[in-house]
């Protein structure tokens, strides 16, 4: 949290409009936010944000090694 309160990159990435130094939100708030969602739900979420970030090209897909 202490990052995205310093990174203008990243809260722009989550769809700020405007920098804003202060936290969104504390720490107790972050683990009952996941621990409602689950690890699946966890593991889901992580997966459509980077698929997202692929489609509108804002990251490359990661080459295969196999």
């Amino acid at each position: 949290m202490q990052r995205w309160a310093q990174d203008v990159y990243l809260q722009f990435f989550s769809g700020m409009a405007d920098f804003d130094p202060r936290l969104p939100c504390d720490d107790p708030q972050i683990g009952r936010f996941r621990q409602a969602l689950g690890e699946a739900g966890v593991e889901q979420s992580i997966k459509t944000t980077i698929e997202t970030a692929v489609g509108i090209k804002f990251i490359k897909p990661a080459r295969s090694n196999v």
